[in-house]
């Protein structure tokens, strides 16, 4: 509960996430190293903790502070044995590769998932849809969290090793990102409305630009707008205010020449 509360909040450009990692360590460190006599050993693993450290903080810092904690435990009932640089270098080694994992899970897959299943109720003027987002993804992410905490401490370190050397969780990326794709395809086809007013006459019928789009493909304008964002910030640069800029632009120009509507 202390990292996942201050997790974010004693930022700095020389330790990161290290101030708040080492105060959700403090309680569990006075009892590891109890007294005056373990006075030093204890000041060592604030020193050791307050190093630069950064990473994402459910399935980043879940694991991590789970393992440390049993790390710190086994090194305070035999001091010598257990190296500080070996915490320091488990630390180090998973902070990165388990940072990607919770960017792409919780950050790039559950949070749009939770926006999408929203946004008709915040559409409609509910304001279940600007909270509802946040506190599923927040009581979500506290889940996981403290599930991979209370694991990565219980099975030390084999939990986090066989994590990423296994196959499971690049099925599970694998699968949310697959979701997540259905979603802004949904999403997309939902809520990005173009179409064209232009019409073509002749002297037997008169016929619109939008229906022989229609009969192509339903939804070809909005398609192809996506696509070209998408090409942007693939291809070209990705700058998403350019985008957002750029687009923004051209909707103007060519919605004053009533080309698009």
């Amino acid at each position: 509960m202390r990292w996942w509360i201050g997790a974010e909040v004693g930022h700095s450009f020389e330790r990161m996430q290290a101030p708040s990692f080492c105060t959700a360590l403090v309680p569990a460190l006075k009892k590891f190293y109890p007294g005056e006599e373990n006075k030093e050993h204890y000041c060592e693993a604030l020193k050791r903790h307050m190093t630069f450290f950064n990473t994402e903080a459910h399935w980043g810092g879940g694991p991590i502070l789970g393992l440390t904690l049993a790390m710190e435990e086994k090194k305070s009932q035999n001091y010598d044995v257990i190296p500080g640089e070996v915490v320091m270098n488990l630390k180090t080694g998973l902070m990165g590769p388990l940072a990607g994992i919770g960017d792409t899970i919780s950050w790039s897959t559950l949070m749009y998932l939770f926006i999408g299943l929203f946004l008709p109720l915040a559409k409609q003027g509910n304001p279940l849809g600007g909270i509802g987002p946040v506190v599923c993804l927040t009581v979500v992410c506290f889940c996981i969290g403290y599930f991979l905490t209370s694991k990565c401490y219980t099975f030390g370190y084999s939990f986090a090793e066989n994590m990423l050397k296994s196959g499971l969780v690049n099925m599970i990326i694998a699968g949310a990102s697959i979701l997540g794709l259905f979603m802004m395809g949904g999403l997309a086809s939902t809520y990005v409305t173009v179409s064209t007013p232009l019409k073509f006459a002749t002297s037997a019928y008169t016929t619109t630009l939008q229906s022989i789009f229609d009969s192509i493909i339903p939804g070809l304008l909005p398609l192809a707008v996506v696509l070209c964002v998408w090409g942007y910030l693939a291809k070209v640069k990705r700058n998403y205010f350019a985008a957002t800029l750029g687009l923004t632009i051209v909707s103007l120009i060519l919605g004053c020449l009533g080309i698009i509507i």
